[in-house]
């Protein structure tokens, strides 16, 4: 029962330290010009200045699950760490609303352009 505890407390480190060392940075145009503003926790609602103006992203660390609308709704893309110079090729330009740090495992396939689908979205 011993080890099963530290087992578990293990894992729960992991993940925690995993989402603790997620980071993203988003610019304002292509090409990583303009106003950035980093992100490294869950944002479900981009404030005034920062909301629909991201076009290009450079994620540090972790897996980011980035959505068109607050609460994670709408179309929604799943990027991996790497440096993304133009978000217009994921229809998602000057659209993102909200971002979390993924810590659930995704399939290698599925890593980029995720569709996301909501009840009652479709």
């Amino acid at each position: 029962m011993r080890n099963k505890f530290k087992v578990a407390l293990g894992v729960a480190s992991l993940v925690m330290a995993a989402h603790a060392s997620a980071q993203i940075t988003f610019y304002e145009h292509q090409g990583f010009r303009g106003q950035a503003y980093t992100v490294s926790g869950t944002v479900s609602n981009f404030s005034l200045g920062t909301n629909d103006k991201a076009s290009s992203a450079v994620i540090e660390n972790g897996r980011w699950e980035v959505c068109e609308h607050p609460g994670f709704g709408g179309r929604c893309v799943t990027l991996v760490p790497g440096s993304y110079d133009s978000l217009k090729s994921m229809d998602l330009n000057n659209m993102i609303s909200s971002a979390r740090p993924m810590t659930r495992p995704v399939a290698a396939s599925n890593w980029t352009h995720r569709k996301r689908t909501r009840p009652g979205n479709g």
